[in-house]
């Protein structure tokens, strides 16, 4: 199972979680990495493909599998409150 690597981190700024969070790199690999761990200890059954993983299959092979940092998995993030009704073939 392939996992995108994380490619937008918010945090609301009552919470003055800037300092924590960081650098923006740092910060999405942290990410990664947290839910690599989760994922490994709630399903060790399952084989997963984490982002680092999917980096090198890219690189390997750059004309079939796109880089996972550029796949712009964020643009999934649903925004503007307005919901859109999904069309016949995907539907």
């Amino acid at each position: 199972m392939g996992i995108t690597p994380l490619t937008l981190i918010v945090a609301e700024d009552s919470l003055h979680w800037q300092a924590l969070l960081g650098e923006r790199r740092a910060a999405l690999a942290r990410g990664d990495s947290v839910i690599g761990t989760l994922l490994k200890t709630r399903a060790p059954e399952v084989t997963w493909l984490f982002p680092d993983e999917l980096r090198r299959a890219a690189r390997r092979a750059p004309g079939i599998a796109p880089d996972p940092d550029q796949m712009g998995t964020a643009l999934l993030l649903r925004g503007g409150g307005r919901e859109e009704m999904v069309r016949d073939p995907l539907r």
